[in-house]
């Protein structure tokens, strides 16, 4: 069975309709799970993988999820946005509403801004460069 971030490398291929695509087979040797290992927690990469890419609400998020702490649930999904594994949406009424993004553009450019927040990310990002596009 896949680990929770192959899971969530597996969904947003999935969500984008590109299954089997972007990669061929998800396992731990690939870049960008590496990366995913790094800046998220298992518990965040089982969430932030039922999160699709049309915008929802916490309480849309938490109903999907079958949770009614909405005020933890917020707080936890804010804190894999600020990691740039899912986009925040911020409506006029000042309603936040989530979405998973999809590799390019989204979250590998994120990856440059964590480099300097986590260790090994600077290294998965050089690693990246050779598996892809060749």
């Amino acid at each position: 069975m896949a680990d929770a971030w192959c899971a969530l490398a597996n969904h947003i291929d999935t969500e984008y309709s590109l299954p089997g695509v972007f990669f061929k087979g998800v396992t731990d040797s690939i870049p960008l799970i590496k990366y995913l290992k790094i800046i998220l927690s298992e518990d965040e990469a089982k969430l932030a993988a039922q999160v699709p890419k049309q915008p929802l609400s916490v309480e849309a998020i938490g109903k999907k999820v079958g949770r009614s702490d909405f005020d933890q649930l917020e707080k936890e999904l804010w804190t894999i946005a600020d990691k740039g594994v899912l986009y925040v949406d911020f409506l006029s009424n000042g309603k936040k509403y989530y979405s998973i993004p999809f590799w390019a553009p989204g979250i590998i450019e994120y990856m440059i801004v964590n480099m300097e927040r986590y260790p090994g990310v600077a290294e998965v990002f050089n690693d990246l460069g050779g598996t892809m596009g060749g």
